[in-house]
Order: C-alpha cells, then sequence, then structure tokens
C-alpha cells in the first residue's frame, strides 16, 4: 500500500473522499441509500453504512435526519 505525504494510506484518503461525497450527498439530495451508496463507489448499502458510521459515529439515516433538522432550525441532538 502506498502512503500520502500526509501519512495515510491511498485506500483511507479514498475511503475518505467517498465518505465526503456521501455526506453531501445526504444533506442536499433525497437519493435512497442505495443510490448514494452505488454514486460514491460502496460496494453495497450494509458497506457503506458500516463506513460511515466509523467516519462519522452515527449511520447515515441518522446523519440525514439531524441535517435536516439542523438546516430546518430544528434541534440536532449534541
Amino acid at each position: 500500500m502506498v502512503a500520502l505525504a500526509s501519512g495515510t494510506s491511498s485506500r483511507s484518503h479514498t475511503s475518505s473522499h467517498q465518505i465526503k461525497i456521501a455526506t453531501v450527498m445526504l444533506g442536499q439530495s433525497g437519493l435512497p441509500m442505495c443510490h448514494i451508496a452505488a454514486e460514491c463507489g460502496f460496494s453495497g448499502t450494509a458497506h457503506f453504512t458500516r463506513q460511515f458510521r466509523a467516519a462519522k459515529g452515527l449511520p447515515p439515516m441518522r446523519y440525514r435526519r439531524e441535517f435536516k433538522s439542523s438546516a430546518a432550525g430544528g434541534y440536532a441532538g449534541p
């Protein structure tokens, strides 16, 4: 595995980039999880959910709910 100048592997960098794109898509679209997972290059919804939860600390659907609530001026939690 190749290490980048930042000290992370190219796989880790790619995964981080995929999660960033997914985060934007979750907040700005109403697309189903399976479409977001596919668009971001994950092998399936379950894999996407595991990776997202590991990176963000909550599953994608909960992130979407909290993001939408926050954007609408509601309480988004801690």
